[in-house]
């Protein structure tokens, strides 16, 4: 299963426990990982939605 981001919007960083990781390709996404995001202001909330399936924050 993936994620459907738009093409704007990298996530930059992961924060996980005590460490932290760049993502590649085959990162996967784990309850509690805090994401650092790099988006234009336009895809911001649309990126929130589709990784929190919530509308902002």
């Amino acid at each position: 299963m993936g994620i459907d981001l738009p093409k704007e919007v990298l996530i930059g960083y992961i924060l996980r426990g005590e460490g932290s990781m760049i993502p590649r390709g085959d990162t996967r996404i784990l309850a509690g990982d805090l994401l650092v995001l790099i988006s234009s202001d336009k895809q911001e909330l649309t990126a929130i939605k589709e990784l929190t399936g919530r509308g902002g924050l």
